[in-house]
């Protein structure tokens, strides 16, 4: 018997809630898998937005522009650490533990780590090599910041290995979780002990300091959680290697994330070139406020690209299209929210992060243009990719960084933040538009929230 203030739960919510917890459905697999994305991608989105006015606070304007100039080129270099090995895990490990090929998985994972740990170390060396034999770099602080920076490769590297590991073994919550929200909160503790408990000044090559120490111990966690995630016979089975087919996916896919991290951090790098790490930091802290109305998109993408690869394996196209439709209507829901949000509260927020931050806001309300592009096309990139079309991908993402780095030549010494925020805007749209075209055209899938 139900008391008097129990409450009446309409019986189609009832049925929908237990359809999304126990179905099989690919709508309910999808749901959930992007469920555990989003929370953990929130978790992440809050502690990461504290971070950042932590070290903005901490460091102080001029520092944290010089730090976040050092972390702009460490995502550059990344992507030639990574090979693209992490996109070919992502590509054929759902369908290896489908087929229980546990010799491929064992090898694909052990080759993936070998390149990528080579390719960190050797571009580790390359950029110190650089800073303290070049009379490039005068700024001294910055040759230390970018010195320590670069040990991030091979650690950031292997992490991103096991993030794709637990993204293709369908551990979204987990794969985001470490990265996410450990390692920020972490550099938080750091920061704040240094700063305030030790009551000592903190300089940008310190800071890079204990985000090294703070990526070491994530990375440590994370691999824990791979390795539960595994089945236990890949520790002791003959790995088996078809290095052919995954240099054919991950070759393309480092060019294409090398051209999207240059779609990302091309205005960031060229701003600091042009008008110097002080604007440079201001801006990436509005490129980070923009990334909220992305945050939709990002947490249906992680469980979006797997199912999109054995969907189309599998010939399973109808599913395939609805996995597309349920993203973009996810992230177009939040993109709403959380531009409308950035808009209204705007400049009440860059007072969180000190003086001199509020100079950025046209620039972020124009980057949001861009944002709202992202969420309307949904996962491209992803169908593209994982559906074996990646040489398509690469040539268009390629021609539109070439236009990037065009208009910010153009726009940025006339208009400084608000050239670089209009340049990427424009870039992102001129690239998503003709992806949209050719997924309809080629690919007969039909990429709409409806």
């Amino acid at each position: 018997m139900l008391g008097k203030n129990a409450v009446c739960i309409p019986e189609p919510v009832v049925k929908l809630f237990e359809r999304l917890k126990n179905g099989n459905g690919v709508g309910a697999i999808f749901a959930r898998g992007a469920l555990r994305s989003l929370i953990a991608k929130a978790l992440g989105l809050g502690i990461g937005f504290l971070l950042q006015i932590v070290i903005a606070r901490v460091l102080g304007i001029e520092q944290f522009g010089v730090y976040a100039f050092a972390l702009s080129w460490v995502n550059i270099l990344l992507v030639f650490t990574l090979f693209g090995a992490n996109k070919a895990i992502i590509r054929f490990l759902p369908p290896y533990r489908l087929s229980e090929s546990t010799a491929l998985m064992a090898g694909l994972l052990r080759w993936a780590s070998s390149v990528v740990l080579s390719a960190g170390l050797a571009l580790c060396l390359a950029l110190w090599a650089f800073l303290f034999l070049s009379d490039a770099v005068q700024n001294r602080e910055l040759v230390r910041t970018m010195a320590l920076a670069s040990l991030l490769l091979p650690i950031l590297g292997l992490s991103q290995l096991r993030q794709a590991g637990l993204i293709a073994m369908k551990q979204v919550f987990r794969a985001e979780f470490a990265d996410t929200f450990i390692r920020p909160l972490l550099l938080i503790i750091l920061a704040v002990s240094w700063h305030w408990v030790l009551d000592a000044p903190v300089v940008a090559h310190q800071a890079m300091l204990m985000q090294l120490a703070a990526t070491i111990v994530a990375f440590l966690i994370g691999a824990r959680w791979l390795k539960q995630a595994l089945p236990n016979k890949i520790n002791v089975v003959t790995p088996s290697y078809d290095v052919k087919v995954w240099r054919l996916m991950a070759l393309p896919m480092m060019f294409i994330a090398g051209i999207h991290i240059l779609l990302k951090q091309t205005d960031v790098i060229m701003l600091g070139m042009i008008t110097g790490t002080t604007e440079s930091g201001v801006y990436s802290v509005m490129s980070r406020l923009s990334n909220l109305a992305m945050f939709g998109l990002g947490a249906a993408t992680a469980m979006a690209a797997p199912m999109i690869a054995e969907l189309h394996d599998s010939g399973k196209m109808t599913a395939l299209r609805r996995v597309i439709t349920l993203t973009i209507r996810g992230s177009l829901f939040f993109m709403l929210g959380a531009s409308a949000f950035l808009i209204c509260f705007g400049e009440a927020i860059t007072t969180l992060y000190g003086p001199g931050f509020a100079a950025g806001l046209s620039a972020l309300y124009i980057l949001l243009i861009g944002q709202a592009v992202n969420a309307a096309t949904g996962p491209l990139n992803s169908v593209v990719s994982m559906t074996g079309h990646q040489m398509h991908l690469a040539k268009v993402q390629g021609i539109t960084a070439t236009i990037n780095i065009f208009l910010n030549l153009c726009l940025i010494p006339r208009f400084g933040m608000v050239g670089a925020a209009t340049a990427t805007t424009t870039a992102i749209a001129i690239s998503n538009l003709w992806l949209l075209f050719y997924v309809h055209k080629h690919l007969n899938i039909r990429v709409s929230p409806f």
